[in-house]
This record gives structure tokens, C-alpha cells and sequence, in this order.
């Protein structure tokens, strides 16, 4: 960048408090820093971290692995990339069950025949968000992709009769019983996750498959601001391999509710932002590639459900 001779002092002043800023410590720590998400108006690709495929890896697997193939670099092999670590196992809930109990409103995701090999999002997350019942449960933003899934990521948000808690958990699905779930990950939003892995109350998710049918592995992996990377989320090779017996082909990405119509608890709004798909490229989630998914709230549900940008940026307040 060049710069003229009499701006170089302004430019200079500038650059240290933008410096400062960024590295101010304290209770706040993880609203700092840049997120690409605007008040409203399209949203900028080149403006979301982590998709420069020469740079982050963002190939298909294959493609990665293979020495011939020019995205291949070793030093960004999948395999190698940082492991979060197991967190504390707090969250409890039951997502399996009837459906006669739960509500939903989001974006469905096509399966697109066998072609989606991976899916993003930037999804909102609440320190704040209260539930006064001890049954009420929301899993809000909660993300699978399309082709049997296994993995299911979902912000959690639950009061245990004394205390809130809200979290992050990843769910494996049953590859021969619907809905059978078993949880395989969680964390509750502790001051080192949210310095780590969240800005402007932004947490970014990349999940990338391997192979395909009963022989696919899907991926789940979490943007570090620190270190500007992506960090894997660690599971157990038996609990994310296969296809689920979930009983459609297509996912979602979606705000669920259960138990909560008995009260309809006051809530700040949550968002998922920039839903892409993986195909020959990542591609957000238009009317190609999804569509509207709504279970069909009761009359006296009192909130907004908007669709921002259809289908790939939603809201719910």
C-alpha cells in the first residue's frame, strides 16, 4: 500500500488504535476483533474467513490428500490441524423423542444428489439468553448437512433448576435407529472458548465429508481468531462414520424450540449467517441448494421469524 508523505502520521495514529483496540483485555474480550456481518444488504464472500483454499485448506478431501493434485500441501492435511480438547461434559438434554413436544423454523438443506461435501456458517451465540422452566430446551442455531449426516452441531441453551446453562454440543446419530442420539462433544461458553472461538457473538463452523454413502466421515471444525485457523473438533472415528437413520436425505440449519410454548420465554435474537454448501465450490444457500423448513409454530408464538437473505441468513426474535 502506498501511502503520501503528509498522511503517514494520520495513517500511523490510526494503525495504533486499531492495534489497542484489538487487544484490549477484560470481561468482553469476545465481541472484539472483526466479523464480516452487516445490518442488513448481501453479504460479501471475500469477506468470510477461512474459505482461501490455497490458504486454509478447504478442498475436498480427496483432492487434499492427493500428492498429484495442486491443493495438495501435507503441512495442511486434515489430519494435522489442531484438536480442540475435551471440554467439561456439563450439558444435558434430550433431543430424541417426539416431535409433538418441539417446533422449528430454519432453512433446509438439499441433498443435491450424493454432492455436498461440506457446509459453513457463522452462527450466532447468547451469554445472556434465560429459560426460567427446567423443562424447556432450545438448540438454537443447530446445523447437519445433507446425505445421512451423523454429526449434528447445535448451541444449547437449558435451565437446570438452579442454573442456566448454555453451551455448544455435537450430537451423533444413530446409523440404525431414528431418533436415537448419542452426545459426543460438548462445552459450556467458558471465557477461554469465547476469547478463542467467538467474535461479535459469532461462532464460525466448517464441516467437510470424505467419501461418501455408508463409507462417509463428516468433520466438524471450529474458526480459532487467535490463531487464525481452523481447529478440529475431536471425535471418535466410530461415532461420525456412516450414514444416520434419519429418515429425509436433506439437512438443515434451524432454530428448535421444546417444551418452551407452555411459557414463551422473552429471548434476544439469534441469527445463522453465510449458510454454504460445499460442491466444486462453496456456494450459499439459495433456492438451489435449500429452501424454508417450518414445523408450524402455534397461533399465540410470539416470535419474529425472518428470512434475512433466503436461504443462507436467518433471524429469530
Amino acid at each position: 500500500m502506498l501511502i503520501k508523505s503528509n498522511n503517514r502520521a494520520r495513517f500511523l495514529a490510526c494503525l495504533v488504535m486499531i492495534t489497542a483496540v484489538m487487544f484490549i483485555t477484560g470481561s468482553n474480550q469476545h465481541v472484539i476483533g472483526q466479523s464480516p456481518v452487516p445490518q442488513n444488504g448481501a453479504i460479501d464472500k471475500t469477506e468470510l474467513v477461512g474459505l482461501d483454499c490455497e490458504k486454509y485448506g478447504i478442498y475436498k478431501f480427496e483432492n487434499m490428500s492427493d500428492p498429484e493434485s495442486p491443493a495438495h500441501n501435507p503441512k495442511l492435511h486434515v489430519g494435522q490441524e489442531k484438536a480442540i480438547p475435551a471440554f467439561d461434559q456439563k450439558i444435558f438434554f434430550d433431543k430424541s423423542g417426539s416431535r409433538d413436544w418441539k417446533e422449528y423454523w430454519g432453512t433446509m438443506i438439499y441433498s443435491s444428489g450424493n454432492g455436498v461435501d461440506g457446509v459453513y456458517a457463522y452462527q450466532q451465540i447468547s451469554t445472556t439468553l434465560t429459560l426460567d422452566d427446567s423443562e424447556d430446551i432450545l438448540y438454537a442455531p443447530t446445523l447437519i448437512p445433507p446425505n445421512k449426516a451423523r454429526l449434528e452441531i447445535l448451541s444449547v441453551y437449558y435451565f437446570d433448576g438452579m442454573n442456566m446453562i448454555r453451551g455448544i454440543a455435537v450430537v451423533s446419530h444413530s446409523t440404525t435407529q431414528y431418533p436415537a442420539i448419542t452426545q459426543v462433544w460438548a462445552t459450556t461458553f467458558t471465557s477461554s472458548f469465547l476469547l478463542t472461538y467467538v467474535r461479535t457473538n459469532n461462532v464460525t463452523i466448517k464441516m467437510l465429508r470424505s467419501g461418501s454413502g455408508s463409507n462417509q466421515v463428516w468433520d466438524i471444525y471450529l474458526w480459532n481468531w487467535l490463531d487464525s485457523q481452523w481447529n478440529q473438533i475431536n471425535i471418535q472415528s466410530s461415532n461420525k462414520t456412516g450414514e444416520s437413520a434419519i429418515p429425509v436425505t436433506w439437512g438443515w440449519d434451524m432454530w428448535e424450540e421444546c417444551y418452551m410454548e407452555d411459557d414463551w420465554p422473552t429471548l434476544p435474537e439469534l441469527q445463522s449467517y453465510a449458510l454454504m454448501v460445499l460442491t466444486d465450490d462453496w456456494y450459499f444457500v439459495t433456492s438451489t441448494y435449500g429452501e424454508e423448513l417450518d414445523s408450524g409454530f402455534p397461533h399465540d408464538c410470539p416470535y419474529d421469524f425472518t428470512m434475512i437473505q433466503e436461504y443462507y441468513w436467518w433471524s429469530v426474535s
